[in-house]
């Protein structure tokens, strides 16, 4: 998958449409992936900072 250098993981095809929609007359893919993995937690951080690095922050594409 070209322009998907950014991505922290290999993005997932959720959808193929073949024949395309009114939006998009042409065929075309919806592709998932993980823009951000979460960060690394220690036993000496609060609950909130642990919640906090814990995020995930997620993408989708056309």
């Amino acid at each position: 998958m070209l322009g998907w250098s950014w991505l922290d993981a290999t993005p997932v095809i959720m959808k193929n449409i073949g024949d395309g929609t009114s939006d998009h007359p042409y065929s075309h893919t919806l592709v998932a992936g993980i823009a951000r993995d979460p960060c690394k937690v220690t036993a000496a951080m609060s609950k909130k900072k642990i919640t906090k690095r814990s995020k995930i922050k997620c993408s989708v594409k056309v």
